[in-house]
């Protein structure tokens, strides 16, 4: 009840059109409140069970009176109720898996046929992406190459587009030849300049390239993804996922997962104090 009372406050706050954030808040507190409910419950059975079988109630910390100690055949009483627990949590777990298992199926096979059609693109989108790594890094290795770096110093061309680099590399090297007589140093580094602007601007057309062919993978992709069987699929999910979120209600999984958190840590308390008995009853100290 107070479960059903908490989502439908959570709801009326939302309303009816909840934004992602909304929907992203309501399950954190929905998971947050089944966590809570199920340590306090597992708290109170392992203290009911402590009272039941040593006769003494303790305190709120689990505290006990000081020098109390607790026969063998309590102790095992206790260890026994831990292995109880540990049988309950694998029954709640298998029955609720048993009971969503169909829808859950039917999800992952239409997300499987979406991942068929769009592997082919996948792929093709990888391989792209591969090129365009390679071309990027090759396109750095001749910006940075001494003599590409010496010409766009000696003419001012940090920031120009690499077309305007290659006419004036051209003009230069023209230049340079028909002095070439009175200053053949000045062809020669002309002639780097010119080889160094050229290999950059092959790289880069290299790099447009790549780019254009993943461009139109992601194109094709996003065709693929907007057409009708995709997003009949995709329509698929989304009515699945809404049976599932249904048939969850209906079966009381949000219950069901509180017992889970209440029985693993009812085991946990259940053998931890069963230990504590066990060691004070041998007469050693825990705390």
């Amino acid at each position: 009840a107070l479960q059903r009372t908490t989502d439908t406050i959570r709801t009326k706050v939302c309303g009816e059109d909840a934004n992602k954030l909304e929907e992203m808040w309501d399950e954190e507190v929905e998971e947050a409140e089944n966590d809570v409910s199920g340590l306090a419950l597992s708290w109170l059975s392992s203290q009911s069970l402590r009272y039941y079988i040593g006769g003494t109630l303790a305190s709120t910390e689990g505290e006990e009176p000081e020098g109390l100690l607790h026969s063998t055949p309590e102790c095992v009483h206790l260890f026994m109720c831990g292995f109880g627990f540990i049988i309950c949590y694998t029954v709640v777990l298998i029955a609720m898996e048993r009971r969503l298992r169909p829808i859950k199926h039917k999800i992952e096979e239409e997300k499987e046929q979406q991942e068929e059609l769009l592997a082919e693109q996948l792929e093709h989108y990888e391989e792209a992406q591969k090129v365009i790594d390679e071309a990027r890094a090759k396109l750095k290795e001749f910006r940075e190459h001494p003599d590409f770096l010496s010409f766009l110093e000696d003419h001012d061309g940090k920031g120009k587009p690499q077309e305007v680099l290659t006419e004036i590399a051209v003009r230069n090297e023209a230049e340079a030849r028909r002095t070439a007589d009175r200053n053949p140093a000045g062809l020669e580094r002309a002639q780097k300049h010119l080889a160094a602007v050229k290999a950059c601007e092959e790289a880069k057309l290299r790099f447009d390239a790549s780019r254009e062919k993943a461009m139109a993978v992601t194109k094709k992709r996003n065709q693929i993804r907007e057409s009708e069987q995709f997003e009949e699929s995709e329509r698929e999910v989304e009515e699945l996922e809404e049976q599932l979120e249904k048939h969850k209600a209906e079966l009381g999984h949000r219950f069901m997962d509180m017992l889970v958190t209440a029985f693993s840590m009812s085991m946990a308390w259940a053998m931890f104090f069963a230990s504590r008995w066990a060691v004070n009853n041998g007469g050693e100290a825990v705390f």
